[in-house]
């Protein structure tokens, strides 16, 4: 019985981690969607891309997703200059 308890006790453990980690991407998910489609239009590119490309400068830089997200919306996905970053594929006239 005492083995049941330890057993049950450790799955309750693991599903209040589960549901505290569950909260905090529902917490951070409208920053990440608002990030994606600030960089739809700067970058003129698709959703899978809009979204791949905070994905990857989190895991080049070892940065929560949200936090990159949260720099896109701050600097509305332009640079200091006000310029597209670097890698924009849309085209601009002069």
């Amino acid at each position: 019985m005492a083995a049941a308890g330890m057993v049950r006790d450790r799955r309750y453990i693991a599903a209040l981690s589960e549901v505290g980690q569950l909260e905090n991407a529902l917490r951070s998910r409208p920053v990440i969607d608002q990030a994606s489609g600030i960089l739809m239009h700067v970058l003129g590119c698709d959703a899978d891309d809009a979204f791949g490309t905070p994905r990857r400068i989190s895991q080049r830089d070892n940065r929560k997703l949200a936090d990159v997200a949260e720099a896109v919306v701050r600097t509305r996905g332009l640079g200091r200059a006000g310029a597209p970053r670097s890698g924009s594929r849309r085209q601009t006239s002069v």
